[in-house]
């Protein structure tokens, strides 16, 4: 299981390739209520500029597509109290759920959770990806060729997508080395 922080759900391109990958079964997210708002309230604050119809679409169908593995909010314990109060919920709900990972872009929240000394390892969405492909290398052609298939907008070639990825994903794409 990966607890999901809202700062990989946000980037659109980062949000895709983890749904997609949680779509091809390659791992089991955890999301909390607090942090789709997160992604909500987020979305709406960094993206002011865009229509924020589009935007609140777009957190109900992330809110959507992870609703199954919506759990709730877990209290925080003494367990956690080594992680700044803004994040707290998510090592909480990590250390509730027994997930393997978090799976975040904020080094101080990776820093924390991982000097807690509980089971669960905070890396980044990169690294993340990473280690998916180790344990399932077969299975990443298939997701990059299923993320390719839904676009309608750019990119829509796998050379454009692998290129857009590896600004957000670069140990990734290197280590697929899917070259287009």
């Amino acid at each position: 299981m990966v607890v999901l922080d809202a700062d990989v759900l946000v980037p659109i391109l980062s949000c895709d390739l983890l749904l997609c990958a949680f779509d091809h079964d390659l791992y089991q997210p955890v999301v909390t209520p607090t942090i789709l708002a997160e992604v909500e309230r987020t979305l709406h604050e960094d993206f002011a500029h865009l229509n924020p119809e589009a935007l609140a679409r777009r957190a109900a169908q992330v809110a959507q597509a992870l609703a199954l593995h919506t759990h709730a909010d877990a209290p925080v314990t003494e367990a956690v109290a080594g992680v700044n109060p803004k994040d707290r919920h998510v090592a909480a709900v990590a250390l509730a759920t027994k997930a393997d990972f978090v799976a975040s872009n904020d080094r101080r929240l990776r820093r924390q959770i991982n000097q807690l000394g509980l089971r669960t390892r905070a890396v980044t969405g990169d690294e993340l990806m990473v280690g998916l492909h180790t344990s399932q290398p077969d299975t990443l052609r298939p997701l990059i060729d299923a993320m390719v298939a839904k676009r309608v907008l750019r990119p829509v070639s796998r050379a454009e997508l692998l290129g857009q990825l590896a600004g957000l994903f670069p140990a990734f794409v290197a280590a697929v080395g899917l070259d287009g």
